[in-house]
């Protein structure tokens, strides 16, 4: 902690600061774990400073969102501040286009607030009881809006997985956030999920003990009909049905504990990292150009 401290102080920043200054994602998420960390030797209600710096605002994905979004919820339940410090450009996204104040704010919090830009489907705060509503109506968005006449049934089974995954393995307490957003050129929905729990290879783990490491676990997790009897409502289908959907244009990707995975359709590739990150992000795309035509029946009348 100390040497943290330092290193901060040397670099011009406050103690009780923690800076981003590169949006690869196992740096990024580096930042993540010591923040939370050196969390516990911060005293209560003391004000935590994020940095943002060496980066522009467009290479921020929905990776980079939720992740800070937990370490935000993190950091505000442990009844101390936040203030974000960075350069005009990013601090106009999260404040007036994704609107991050308003989730944790001085008045009642918000879980879900309309991004100022329509091909952001903006950051939910997951809410166990709302997720399928939820998923619905980001399917029911994205047809009226971009793809009236396409088949976008998978895009919620997808949506349905990743939050059954934060349902039924996470127990994160409610820390977990989701984010979306599309890119009309390229026709891609890019999604993210991240919960601070216990991460789904811990879970998979406690039940597979046969299993060696995180990475392995992680693989299992793509098993379909897969289940750790975590839940009675447990779905049990697999996050490979996430990998299904994707084409072999998009990826998936995830990261829990200390192992990592990432797969385009049926090439995977998977291993271990050295931070300990406990919880879960699922990340992937889903080219939608590529869906199919709804195949609408005309009506019609017997006659007898």
């Amino acid at each position: 902690m100390y040497f943290c401290i330092l290193l901060l102080l040397m670099q011009g920043l406050q103690p009780y600061s923690f800076l981003f200054n590169s949006v690869k994602r196992f740096d990024w998420l580096n930042t993540i774990v010591q923040a939370r960390k050196d969390l516990l030797d911060i005293p209560p209600r003391e004000e935590i400073k994020l940095y943002f710096s060496g980066f522009e605002v467009g290479k921020m994905t929905p990776f980079h969102i939720v992740s800070l979004a937990c370490l935000i919820e993190c950091i505000i339940r442990s009844g101390r501040r936040v203030r974000i410090k960075s350069d005009k450009e990013i601090t106009k996204y999260l404040q007036e286009e994704l609107q991050f104040e308003k989730y944790w704010g001085k008045n009642a919090p918000s879980n879900f607030v309309e991004s100022q830009n329509d091909t952001v489907l903006n950051l939910w705060r997951f809410v166990d009881d709302e997720k399928e509503a939820y998923t619905m109506r980001i399917h029911q968005y994205l047809k009226r809006r971009f793809f009236e006449n396409k088949d976008l049934s998978a895009v919620k089974e997808s949506l349905d997985e990743a939050y059954y995954n934060v349902s039924d393995h996470a127990n994160a307490d409610g820390n977990a956030f989701s984010f979306i957003k599309f890119d009309e050129q390229q026709g891609k929905l890019y999604v993210a999920v991240c919960d601070f729990g216990i991460g789904i290879a811990n879970s998979i783990r406690r039940v597979f003990t046969d299993i060696d490491n995180d990475a392995q676990a992680l693989c299992k997790a793509l098993e379909y009909n897969i289940t750790t009897k975590s839940h009675e409502r447990n779905q049990g289908m697999g996050l490979g049905n996430i990998k299904d959907t994707c084409t072999e244009d998009d990826i998936l990707g995830i990261i829990s504990n200390n192992g990592w995975l990432l797969a385009k359709r049926e090439n995977i590739r998977n291993g271990l990292h050295k931070i300990d990150f406990d919880g879960t992000i699922i990340y992937y795309e889903l080219s939608l150009n590529h869906f199919e035509e709804e195949n609408i029946l005309d009506a019609f009348t017997f006659t007898f």
